[in-house]
């Protein structure tokens, strides 16, 4: 289960050491359920509660492609992003 809202997807493709885009992204909408079993007020509060792991995670997400990115850089032979095979 998802929180509902504006979600975008695209799809990569990883072998060989190559990295292909295999489609273009695309936006879709999540709606929340009407004959979910919470009550309305009850599900306002789940969704919050649902929302704040992954803000924390889109945080994460950011230090660790800088993270990469440095690494890369500094001509580290694998970064946390690309682990050796």
């Amino acid at each position: 289960m998802v929180t509902p809202g504006t979600y975008r997807v695209s799809l990569w493709q990883e072998g060989s050491g190559q990295v292909a885009k295999l489609a273009e992204e695309q936006s879709f909408e999540v709606v929340a359920w009407e004959s979910s079993t919470l009550p309305a007020q009850d599900r306002t509060e789940v969704l919050r509660f649902r929302e704040k792991p992954g803000s924390y995670k889109r945080l994460v997400d950011i230090e660790l492609r800088d993270l990469d990115v440095a690494l890369e850089r500094a001509g580290a032979p694998w970064t946390p992003g690309r682990r050796p095979n």
